[in-house]
């Protein structure tokens, strides 16, 4: 968030809960909170699943009168975010970037190494926006992020209940607007990327499931033509579906 990379950790360890729970406390700090909280959010892959525990952790929250409020936006977009373990392209590149050795000699000479190890170009030249100015070497470079924090985060993939969470997400939803049905209602979007063979049979049961249950809450999209990194290969596509 901003400039967080490289701030001293307080926890051992960092798991997605963290995660949404730092997008919160980066809104109250903003003030972003209130009638002037965030109306939607957007998360691809690792993202996806943050944005799934912050649509839990504020439906699930009870502030004290007072209390900086983070309002529970409108629309959440979670693009190809497969409950289970990291999509193998993501836990690929995350491999690929830890066999680094630092510093780095120049973006090009990071984009050079990670292609030999198989990432693909556009990939690569993403990681180099993640590069900083060496602080002890002079035209270097180093990682923005903490390897070790993304580890953690990988690591927490497959304990997240992710489908679980996103039923009794959906069903709060769906509550509130029965209760409310002049209230603007709060939906999830899942994005499925057609060419990702990661979605199973099981798994798009299920989410057909919760579809049908809570259909003002939660929808399931497809693009066909489109793998994992769905605003890349079908932007059009997935602008379509947004608007």
């Amino acid at each position: 968030h901003g400039q967080s990379p490289g701030m001293e950790q307080i926890k051992q360890t960092t798991n997605l809960r963290d995660c949404a729970k730092d997008i919160i406390s980066t809104l109250r700090h903003l003030n972003l909170v209130n009638q002037d909280s965030p109306i939607g959010i957007v998360g691809h892959s690792f993202g996806g699943r943050v944005a799934l525990e912050y649509m839990d952790e504020l439906s699930c929250s009870q502030e004290a009168e007072g209390v900086k409020k983070v309002v529970t936006p409108l629309s959440c977009w979670i693009l190809d975010s497969v409950p289970g373990r990291a999509h193998g392209s993501v836990a690929d590149v995350i491999e690929a970037v830890s066999s680094i050795q630092l510093p780095i000699d120049s973006k090009r000479n990071l984009m050079d190494r990670l292609q030999k190890m198989g990432i693909q170009k556009d990939i690569g030249a993403w990681m180099t926006t993640n590069l900083k100015p060496h602080e002890n070497a002079a035209g270097k470079f180093d990682f923005t992020f903490d390897l070790s924090v993304v580890t953690d985060i990988l690591d927490d993939f497959p304990r997240q209940n992710f489908l679980p969470i996103l039923k009794g997400v959906a069903a709060k939803m769906n509550e509130r607007k029965l209760l409310n049905p002049n209230s603007p209602p709060s939906k999830i979007n899942l994005v499925r990327a057609g060419r990702n063979k990661s979605w199973t049979e099981d798994l798009l049961t299920d989410l057909s499931q919760i579809e049908q249950s809570y259909e003002s809450s939660f929808q399931l999209h497809t693009l066909e033509n489109a793998g994992h990194w769905v605003h890349v290969d079908d932007l059009p596509g997935l602008i379509k579906i947004m608007t």
